[in-house]
């Protein structure tokens, strides 16, 4: 059986090896193992019921501490990311295909219409049928 380069490129993220093929990226963003008891040692010495506390010392002693994973397949697994995958995805960012406010207009969609006009004209009507 002969392997497509799309596939061979995303074979260590596949979760589902028959068609249709299903890959998956998990991204962890925590606090490293060795820095977990000084955590624990620290917020058990914090006493005040201000949580903005907690906070600020998680800011300051620990945040930058944190590491960021990207695992691929089965996170069970974890099996890194290697960057020169990532690197082969080609990203384009598009702007939104549909525009909401011609459909309201043109009908396509009445019952939203009808309900947008609703709400909006509330207050005006509110008032016309009280008088």
């Amino acid at each position: 059986m002969e392997y497509s380069e799309d596939i061979v490129l995303v074979s260590t993220l596949l979760t589902k090896i028959q068609r249709p093929y299903e890959a998956k990226i998990t991204y962890e963003f925590f606090l490293p193992e060795k820095e977990i008891e000084e955590y624990k040692a620290t917020m058990a010495a914090i006493s005040s019921p201000n949580i903005e506390e907690y906070w600020s010392e998680i800011e300051h002693s620990f945040l930058n501490k944190y590491v960021w994973k990207l695992y691929g397949g089965d996170e069970k697994l974890k099996t890194v990311v290697d960057n020169d995958i990532l690197n082969k995805f080609d990203f384009e960012f598009m702007q939104p295909i549909r525009d909401v406010e011609r459909d309201l207009s043109s009908g396509s969609n009445s019952l939203l219409k009808e309900v947008i006009d609703f709400f909006i004209d509330y207050e005006i009507k509110k008032r016309y049928y009280k008088n």
